[in-house]
């Protein structure tokens, strides 16, 4: 978990901003890339990852996998379709994040809380990333 427990397992978070080049930046389509932009407001992305879990965004019997952008405060949870689909989660509310290693997914969760805001299915090196851009927003990391 982020919010207890060792963090000597958890990389150095991501602190350079994604260039337009970047390999993360450059798999996106002409429509993810805009709604991207739209999204962030102008706010710095630091991480970007598509993501193996895939939601319903209107396009019958296809279903698109979310992507997730880490900015300086926020993780943002989108995809691309006729109703796009998005999700915004403030860093300092998902402190109790985790990754399940049974399940082979990320889990954010609040804090003091039992409930489960998310899951998403990334790679375990994926995942100790997300968390350490999670645990950056507190003044103990």
């Amino acid at each position: 978990m982020v919010g207890s427990g060792p963090r000597d397992f958890l990389p150095v978070p991501f602190s350079t901003p994604l260039e337009h080049g970047h390999p993360a930046v450059a798999a996106l389509t002409p429509f993810e890339a805009r709604t991207l932009t739209n999204l962030r407001n102008g706010q710095p992305l630091y991480l970007l990852l598509r993501t193996r879990t895939r939601v319903d965004v209107g396009l019958w019997f296809r279903r698109r996998c979310l992507w997730l952008a880490a900015m300086p405060e926020e993780l943002l949870l989108f995809a691309v379709g006729r109703g796009d689909h998005v999700e915004r989660y403030r860093l300092d509310r998902i402190q109790a994040s985790f990754h399940n290693p049974i399940t082979g997914e990320l889990v954010l969760a609040a804090p003091r809380s039992t409930t489960i805001l998310r899951t998403l299915r990334i790679s375990a090196d994926e995942a100790r990333q997300v968390l350490a851009q999670i645990a950056a927003t507190t003044k103990e990391f």
